[in-house]
């Protein structure tokens, strides 16, 4: 979808160029928007592993009285990183599960026998899929630091 978007978005700065500089520049992208793509695409999965990393630790933190509780009771930090870790990736796994199913009753009549013939557009999407879910899990790990100073030895 990254070329489509570059695509549709360059066509309206080219219309708006003002200047030779920005005209060219747009009609550069527009020649190959996927080479385009490969040249930038890396950053919207920096960018996106960097959200997940952001929003885990908000979630430590939001939740320090919490975590500081359970420890107060006896739970360990593993424990409370295990806790963490499972909340995150059950709650994943129910969303990744429902949207699967939703694709597929409504894509599957459109592009069921694309898709068949087709292998490597599953495999991609599944290799996508699965590149989200590691940057999620990466992410609950990523923060067990901030955990560490919320939560004293």
């Amino acid at each position: 979808m990254g070329p489509w978007v570059l695509k549709v978005l360059t066509g309206r700065q080219l219309k708006r160029a003002r200047t030779v500089e920005r005209l060219v520049a747009a009609r550069s992208v527009l020649e190959s928007p996927q080479q385009m793509w490969k040249q930038i695409g890396g950053v919207s999965i920096t960018t996106y592993a960097g959200v997940v990393g952001i929003n885990q630790s908000a979630q430590v933190l939001d939740r320090r009285h919490l975590y500081v509780s359970l420890h107060k009771v006896g739970m360990s930090r593993a424990q409370l990183q295990r806790i963490r870790t499972l909340a995150v990736m059950r709650s994943l796994g129910i969303v990744v599960t429902i949207a699967l199913l939703a694709a597929a009753v409504t894509a599957f009549p459109i592009i069921g026998l694309a898709v068949l013939s087709a292998p490597a557009t599953v495999a991609t999407a599944l290799a996508v899929l699965a590149l989200g879910v590691g940057a999620v899990y990466g992410g609950v790990h990523a923060t067990r630091s901030t955990l560490a100073r919320v939560v004293p030895a």
